[in-house]
């Protein structure tokens, strides 16, 4: 185990770019031994340095600007708001993630991830698309099920097609 306590000091000692990058591929390196863990501890407001420095990770921007999108060696997808705080992350390669981009004519709603597992993942954001195929996918339970409420057969009503 590797515990790396205070390391928001670590940015205050290492101030050339070439220096944090040799010490990240140490890190990389680490992560990637199954029986090693790795610990950083930092203040919470510092997490974005190491969004923002850490190049080795694939990076990818919203369109809009708002979500950082991040390939990562151990194998997830993470979603980052711009000030460094994590909204999701997805484990579903089973190699390390090397490329990540948002999809600019879907207005982002789209997230493409390549692994070395040889797959490429598409994403789905758009949480209109979404809640149209969930309750296509729903209705005809809703409608059969003799254990849903009156009130509950038509959460899906006026919600996409009727397939």
């Amino acid at each position: 185990m590797l515990i790396f306590d205070q390391f928001e000091e670590f940015f205050f000692d290492h101030k050339d770019t070439a220096s944090k990058r040799e010490f990240y591929e140490f890190l990389r390196e680490c992560v990637e031994i199954p029986y090693v863990k790795v610990i950083l501890s930092l203040r919470e407001d510092y997490i974005s340095y190491l969004l923002e420095l850490n190049r080795t990770t694939p990076l990818t921007n919203s369109p809009d600007g708002k979500i950082i999108a991040s390939a990562s060696v151990d194998k997830t997808v993470k979603l980052w708001r711009i000030n460094g705080t994590l909204i999701q992350s997805q484990q579903k390669h089973k190699k390390r993630v090397f490329a990540v981009s948002f999809s600019p004519n879907a207005h982002g709603k789209t997230l493409a991830s390549a692994s070395m597992d040889g797959r490429v993942i598409l994403w789905n954001f758009d949480l209109d698309d979404l809640l149209i195929r969930g309750c296509n996918w729903l209705r005809d339970y809703l409608k059969t099920n003799p254990n849903i409420s009156e009130e509950d057969r038509h959460l899906c009503d006026g919600i996409g097609t009727q397939e």
